[in-house]
């Protein structure tokens, strides 16, 4: 490069040569409109909307081709059948073409980009549309049980109670055997058999559901059975609490807090799921609010050629992939030239 500078023949082009190569040899005008207008070493850049701006519609083809061809073809032969007196003819004809043609028509409508785009944007705001109306439904669910959560809680408290007062009832009847019954009168030896063949061993497994259940046993030796159980909790009724403790309280209310906070969470979450899917279903109609509409009558008209579809630059634009986003759209520079002083293969200045 430096010889060429020192030529005089084509020491005006040397930086141009220079410049030409870190470009694409596509990028680079003819030798002699360099020399007439010279070169600035950028190209210009097209942006993409520009470039689908400059395109234009597709050329009909198949049945867009042939549609108007074949409608007048069938209107003037069946013109031709009721001119010769055979109406039936014409009409059949006429009726077998028009079924045909639309059945044609009605699968390349199904077919076209815009009608398939269409579809499946409605497919997705429908999704969101459910989604929503789920969610919704479960929101009032939750609300329900917060304010049913709320209002049981003395039903809460009177649960607690009897299932405090089983249990301390239970500590004091499981240290009385069954086999204390043969004292009762009318109770014998043979009443303990059959009521440990049923698997009662203690007074606590003594309820009057287990007595009800028993087989082979009189009316009777139930009652004198029911009296001992009702002997034994009479006897033990002073040790049984009628409320529960400050500990038991303070529990029931960090459980009825808890399961609270609980529902409150749910409920903050599916209300931000709500929200996340309204967003998403109003940028779907958005979309289809900018899409074209392509009707069915102005398909027809178009393949009857009394219309055109719409254009591609209708519509919503394409979303950008993540490398055409990072793309920058300013032309490439030109790296500055290496220095002249120093060795080529020293550090770049």
């Amino acid at each position: 490069m430096e010889a060429l500078s020192n030529t005089a023949s084509v020491r005006p082009l040397a930086d141009v040569l220079r410049t030409a190569c870190y470009l694409e040899p596509a990028d680079m005008p003819p030798l002699a409109t360099v020399r007439e207008d010279g070169f600035s070493g950028t190209r210009p850049a097209v942006s993409r909307a520009q470039s689908r701006r400059e395109r234009t519609t597709d050329p009909r083809t198949g049945l867009a081709r042939l549609a108007l061809p074949a409608t007048v073809s069938v209107v003037v032969a069946s013109a031709a059948l009721a001119a010769g007196g055979t109406g039936g003819a014409a009409a059949a004809l006429l009726l077998g073409a028009g079924g045909a043609g639309a059945a044609l028509a009605s699968a390349r409508y199904r077919r076209l980009s815009v009608v398939r785009r269409r579809r499946r944007l409605e497919q997705e705001a429908e999704r969101f549309g459910s989604a929503i109306r789920e969610l919704e439904r479960e929101a009032k669910s939750l609300k329900e049980k917060r304010v049913a959560l709320r209002t049981s809680k003395e039903e809460r408290r009177e649960q607690w109670l009897r299932d405090v007062q089983r249990e301390a009832l239970h500590d004091c009847l499981k240290h009385h055997f069954i086999g204390e019954v043969r004292e009762v009168d009318g109770l014998s030896h043979k009443h303990v058999v059959r009521l440990k063949s049923a698997g009662i061993r203690t007074a606590s497994e003594l309820t009057p559901e287990a007595i009800d259940d028993l087989r082979r046993m009189s009316d009777r030796a139930r009652a004198r059975l029911k009296m001992w159980r009702h002997a034994l909790e009479e006897r033990y009724a002073g040790e049984v609490p009628d409320e529960l403790s400050p500990a038991q309280e303070r529990r029931l209310r960090r459980y009825v807090q808890h399961r609270i906070e609980d529902i409150d969470d749910q409920l903050a979450r599916t209300r931000e799921k709500i929200e996340t899917q309204r967003t998403e279903r109003e940028r779907i109609t958005s979309r289809l609010t900018e899409m074209p509409d392509l009707s069915v009558g102005r398909y027809v008209r178009y393949l009857l050629r009394l219309g055109t579809l719409p254009d591609r630059t209708e519509g919503p634009p394409t979303p950008a992939s993540p490398a055409e986003e990072a793309e920058d759209p300013s032309p490439a520079s030109v790296p500055a030239p290496l220095s002249k002083d120093g060795p080529w293969w020293g550090p770049r200045t």
